[in-house]
């Protein structure tokens, strides 16, 4: 069947489709009653489906992540040691062990710490290698001893050196 067409004004124009071209950005556009109504895509929403929705609800990605907006999506940008869709997981430093023989290894946000090395025990910048027997300090200039206690700014009086078996008695 055919529709008729509605003549109106002086020169007998019709009225233009509402819907051509379309107002609505992100949606579908229906004549309704002389007017017309947008059915917005997923992810937006607005008269014109022009506004894109808030997908970062507060705290989604919680304490160890930003959240980044996306059309009907969002993702998270997980801050350093952490991973997950919401940065709930702590990343296993361990996994392989990275440690030396079998040296047990210590997870740490972002980082490992081996063996005995775990209760940092070099002092003064000392540098910890763990192994099996324990571990052992790599002293910076003018750090000496096991745990690289003894520095060369202890004071010692008439030139006395530093007793590294006693610690910082000079």
């Amino acid at each position: 069947s055919l529709v008729p067409t509605v003549f109106r004004g002086p020169f007998w124009e019709t009225d233009p489709p509402l819907c051509a071209p379309t107002p609505c950005v992100h949606g579908t556009c229906a004549e309704v009653s002389g007017s017309y109504s947008c059915t917005c895509d997923a992810g937006w929403e607005g008269d014109k489906c022009d506004v894109n929705i808030n997908d970062c609800t507060p705290n989604i990605c919680g304490t160890n992540g930003k959240c980044v907006d996306l059309v009907n999506n969002f993702t998270c940008v997980c801050a350093t040691g952490y991973e997950g869709r919401f940065c709930e997981n702590v990343i296993d430093n361990c996994t392989p062990n990275p440690c030396p023989d079998s040296v047990t290894c210590y997870n740490g946000i972002g980082t490992y710490v081996c063996g005995d090395c775990k209760d940092a025990p070099c002092l003064n910048g000392g540098t910890c290698t763990a192994s099996v027997d324990g571990y052992s300090c790599a002293c910076p200039a003018g750090a000496l001893g096991t745990n690289c206690e003894c520095t060369a700014q202890v004071g010692c009086n008439n030139d006395g050196v530093c007793d590294v078996g006693v610690g910082e008695d000079c």
